[in-house]
């Protein structure tokens, strides 16, 4: 369906099933896929082409000219896989060059405000949180979550299961499988272990990576000899593609941050791996005692102060649960008002926040519930920081409770939240 405000020119090419929202332009040239969804007031120019099952939403502009005081005119293009999301906001420009392109490949979600610049390589299933910012020819491994507000200087290579703390920033390649730690600069946090397991790597292949990461990170060399001694192992899967990676690299790799940084994501990550699997075995019952009113098992409470994770979330979960309710609250105040009025059953509670905080509200809503003897909720907890002591005890305490490590998968948060309604 193509709304009456909307323009779409002659020579522009639009498979089966492709909606168009109001006011959204489509230059003659642009390709669009079949079953795409352009929402309102979304820009595609003539060199854009956008592969099946791709939503674009409002005020996106795809295709238009580099920026770049270089640039001599010329064809060149921005090209889209399939089943990608493009959020509010949005920009892409096509290649610098002529014939060249900017490319997103299949899977990719890129969140509100996020920008690709000219001859931007993203592999599939990379995703860009809100306002991530990646200049020219950045490239971008598969997998690889690039967090809010995150900076990417030009010419950068970011491997594949890379995991960019919010607000920080590279001009250094990132080997694969590795964290930046956030608000930083060029700084390696750790692995992203809970990435690794869910692509599938085997426990010996973790445990090879690990041991590769201390001899390039913490064994006092400097990288090319920390490589060459990995090589004179014969490595072989995820050890040899972090040694190619290293040695491929022109602008150099970031460095580990000092201290104890590395040990303590390891740490993190093993709490969140260990969870997960509970959540994907387990089923948790409510906590149920005589004498207390009863949670409202029809509602979840989805807390968090970025409007687009509480977006993400609640569209991944009604999806899953579209039986249930799920509301919204900005911060811990909202969710204890909010929670105070409805009894949710599970509240999915960032800790990191403004006016009050996820801990804070946690213990304000326990003493709620005492006061009004009322059942307490399930708490799954998100954050992408390392938890304050009284919620990791609190999780490690109770099985009502749980935590997830931001990024989340898709498949942990339902299941998580899933398994806390039953």
């Amino acid at each position: 369906m193509i709304h009456a405000s909307a323009i779409v020119e002659p020579g522009a090419e639009l498979g089966r099933d492709v909606s168009v929202g109001p006011f959204s332009y489509i230059e003659a040239g642009a390709r669009i896929g079949e079953g795409c969804a352009i929402g309102p007031h979304v820009t595609i120019l003539r060199y854009a082409s956008l592969g099946a099952r791709c939503q674009v939403h409002a005020g996106a502009v795809l295709g238009d000219a580099p920026q770049d005081l270089g640039f001599k005119g010329g064809d060149s293009f921005v090209r889209i896989g399939d089943g990608c999301v493009i959020r509010e906001g949005v920009t892409i420009h096509r290649g610098a060059l002529a014939g060249s392109a900017t490319v997103a490949g299949d899977g990719c979600y890129l969140m509100a405000y996020s920008h690709l610049a000219h001859n931007v390589k993203l592999d599939a299933g990379v995703i860009l949180a809100p306002g991530a910012l990646l200049a020219g020819h950045v490239q971008v491994g598969a997998q690889a979550f690039i967090s809010g507000s995150c900076l990417v200087h030009q010419f950068v290579t970011i491997g594949r299961l890379v995991m960019m703390g919010g607000g920080s920033a590279v001009s250094k390649d990132v080997p694969p499988f590795c964290t930046v730690r956030p608000l930083s600069t060029n700084t390696i946090l750790g692995l992203n272990v809970i990435g690794m397991r869910r692509a599938g790597f085997t426990p010996e292949q973790r445990a090879a990576v690990k041991a590769a990461f201390k001899t390039i990170y913490r064994a006092g060399l400097n990288v090319s000899d920390a490589v060459r001694q990995l090589r004179g192992g014969n490595p072989s899967g995820p050890v040899l593609e972090l040694c190619d990676f290293i040695d491929a690299s022109k602008r150099g790799v970031c460095r580990a941050g000092a201290g104890g940084h590395k040990d303590e994501a390891e740490e993190l990550h093993v709490t969140d791996a260990r969870l997960d699997n509970e959540h994907k075995s387990a089923v948790v019952p409510g906590l149920v005692v005589p004498g207390l009113s009863g949670c409202d098992r029809g509602r979840v409470l989805l807390v968090d102060d970025d409007d687009a994770i509480r977006a993400l979330f609640r569209l991944i979960l009604s999806t899953v649960m579209p039986e249930r309710r799920f509301d919204e609250a900005r911060n811990g105040q909202e969710a204890l008002d909010c929670f105070s009025l409805s009894h949710h059953a599970v509240l999915l509670m960032d800790l990191h926040m403004p006016v009050m905080d996820g801990q804070s509200a946690f213990t304000e809503i326990e003493k709620l519930c005492r006061a009004r003897h009322w059942e307490l909720p399930s708490f799954v907890f998100c954050t992408g920081f390392a938890p304050p002591e009284t919620v990791a005890r609190v999780v490690e305490t109770s099985s009502m409770h749980s935590l997830l490590l931001k990024p989340v998968s898709s498949e942990a948060l339902v299941s998580a939240v899933r398994n806390r309604l039953r």
